[in-house]
């Protein structure tokens, strides 16, 4: 970098959850037609301000009630600046993974789309990823713009709540079970956390 005089390339995002906390959607499970409006206006703004496209968590809070008409509105807009939809796709475990691969593809259809950190949750053989790779490439020879990317590691890192149940992702669920479910969420973690390889595969960072 100091011998060619270069700086870094940046081709910056917009966090498909800040809009929607911008909007007003926030945690809702359905955003309105004037919070849809708002997102989309935002989107663009940004688009034309410099933003390569629109990054989505849909496994994350508050993404993961994003439903298939807001997705298809924004990336909707996202294709009219020819940008990219890069995304954290809905869920990657073994007996979702595709469904989820192919909300992204319904995506592709108006704008360019990549699968982030591609991967098969408790899958256990090439051919389970082979079969995801499969589903990109038929994709590719359909005459869609479609990518995807790995990291180099057999990890993954994000908060506690990645853990939790469907009944306790957000904080009003999660007191809630704390409170009245404690057993059948402690009980729920312990399975889901043998699954993942066991206590000893999980480190506490921070």
């Amino acid at each position: 970098v100091n011998e060619l005089k270069s700086g870094p390339n940046v081709a910056t995002l917009v966090g498909h959850g800040t809009i929607r906390q911008l909007s007003g959607g926030g945690e809702k499970d359905k955003v309105s037609p004037a919070e849809q409006m708002k997102m989309e206006e935002l989107l663009a703004d940004a688009m034309v301000a410099g933003a390569y496209g629109l990054n989505t968590g849909l496994e994350y809070v508050p993404g993961r009630y994003a439903d298939k008409e807001e997705m298809m509105g924004l990336a909707k807009v996202v294709g009219s600046h020819d940008g990219v939809i890069s995304s954290h796709i809905r869920n990657e475990d073994d007996d979702q993974v595709h469904a989820s691969i192919a909300e992204l593809l319904e995506q592709g259809k108006y704008a360019r789309v990549n699968a982030s950190h591609v991967k098969v949750v408790y899958g256990k053989t090439r051919e389970q990823g082979e079969a995801v790779l499969l589903q990109l490439r038929e994709a590719r020879a359909q005459g869609m713009i479609v990518t995807a990317d790995v990291y180099p590691y057999l990890a993954s890192f994000g908060d506690m709540s990645y853990l939790y149940p469907e009944w306790a992702k957000r904080e009003f669920e999660f007191n809630d079970a704390v409170e009245n479910r404690r057993a059948e969420f402690q009980e729920f973690l312990r399975a889901k956390i043998i699954r993942r390889n066991g206590p000893d595969a999980i480190l506490v960072s921070s």
